[in-house]
Parts: structure tokens; C-alpha cells; sequence
């Protein structure tokens, strides 16, 4: 038989119990049960707050109050600090030490083939030498040449065929010494539209021509034009 005592405490959800002041304490912690909550021995009461029990304060148990000293700053000295110049700084970094001086390291650009005594080079460049010259000798061959871009713009040459048929067409009439009426004008001007409308078709498809074999100028293929 347990002789620790039991309580039950009341709270708004109801009755709840039987609990050990362990578990108590454990509820005050969380929030769920207050001084003012009441207790008792059995779940028909009688009922007191807790705040009268003795175990009041086993479950409310003193919390020790835990603060930060002031912090204690020590001066280490009240003389003035003197300001730093940056070009003297870097001046005093470049400059190098005592032990150093007079066995300064300089720093040259040397050839690959030996020494300025020896044109013969050593076993590692000579190494080097032989790589590069493998590598040379079974690199893949450079990529072609990109096509020359023509040497005059064709749609030149088609506007200056469609600005002559069109002249050549308007005057058929003067061949002939005869006067331009309304019918004459649309018949000229039907066959001048079926002119340029046919010049343009073959502008276009020499377009699609040309750009067909540059395509395959870019892919390496050879072309017969």
C-alpha cells in the first residue's frame, strides 16, 4: 500500500484524480492548476483551496531568482591610443625584415627550353615538349571556314528586273503611237502585277537556295554550286 497520500483537484473540465503531489506539481507547472484551485482527499470533497494545504508548497515549490552581475570593466591603461597611418602601414609591410635584406628573391620570366647558360632542356620540359607534341599530332583537324557572304546582294539585281519590266510594259503602247485609255491601263497593269508577282517568286525561292548551301557550307558537306 502506497502511503503517500492521494488528492483529486476540482478544475472546470470537471473532477480529476486520483493524483500523487508530483503530479500536481507537474500540473502547476504547466498552468493547468493555480493556488486557488481546491483539493481533497476523495472525489466527494470536502473541497478547500489549495492555497490553505500544507502540500501548498511542495507543489508551488520557491523558485531561486537568477540575475547577471554588472559586467566590471578593468582599465588596462589611460594613456591616449595613437592613430594608425595607412600609408606608413603598408609601407612598413612592403619593406621586408632585416634578416632578408640584401638576399632579396626576384622573379623573371624564364623559357621553356634550359637556362640562359644551357639551351638544353632538362627531363621535364623535355617531357612537356613530347606531350604537346602528341597532343598536336592527334588533335582533330580545325573546323572549315564559315562561306564568304556573296559579293553583291541579289535583291538588287531582282528589284532592278522588276522596275525594267514594269517600265518595259507600261510603254508597249508608245511602240505602237497609241494613247493610254482605261481599258488599255488595266490590261497593263494586270500583266505588270503577274510580272512582279513572278519576280518575287523567284526572289524568294533563290533566297531559300542560297541559305539551303549555306547550311551546308556550315556542315562541312560540298556543294556543286
Amino acid at each position: 500500500m502506497d502511503p503517500r497520500p492521494i488528492y483529486f483537484v476540482r478544475l472546470a473540465a470537471g473532477v480529476r484524480g486520483p493524483m500523487a503531489v508530483e503530479h500536481l506539481r507537474d500540473l502547476a507547472d504547466a498552468g493547468f492548476v493555480t493556488r486557488e484551485h481546491e483539493i481533497a482527499l476523495s472525489a466527494d470533497g470536502p473541497w478547500t483551496p489549495l492555497a490553505g494545504q500544507a502540500i501548498c508548497a511542495e507543489v508551488f515549490p520557491a523558485r531561486r531568482a537568477i540575475a547577471f552581475k554588472d559586467a566590471q570593466i578593468v582599465p588596462v591603461s589611460d594613456a591616449p591610443v595613437a592613430t594608425l597611418d595607412p600609408n606608413r602601414a603598408i609601407e612598413e609591410a612592403n619593406r621586408p625584415p632585416p634578416s632578408f635584406r640584401g638576399r632579396e628573391v626576384f622573379v623573371t620570366a624564364r623559357g621553356l627550353l634550359g637556362t640562359p647558360d644551357s639551351g638544353k632542356p632538362n627531363e621535364v620540359q623535355a617531357m612537356v615538349q613530347e606531350v604537346h607534341a602528341r597532343v598536336a599530332a592527334h588533335a582533330p583537324p580545325p573546323p572549315p571556314p564559315p562561306p564568304p557572304p556573296p559579293k553583291f546582294p541579289r535583291w538588287r539585281w531582282f528589284v532592278a528586273a522588276s522596275l525594267l519590266g514594269t517600265a518595259g510594259i507600261m510603254g508597249i503602247p508608245l511602240l505602237y503611237e497609241m494613247r493610254y485609255d482605261s481599258t488599255s491601263v488595266a490590261i497593263l497593269l494586270f500583266w505588270t502585277a503577274l510580272y512582279n508577282a513572278f519576280v518575287g517568286t523567284v526572289m524568294m525561292v533563290d533566297r531559300a537556295h542560297n541559305a539551303w548551301l549555306r547550311t551546308r557550307a556550315l556542315a562541312g558537306e560540298k556543294t556543286d554550286d
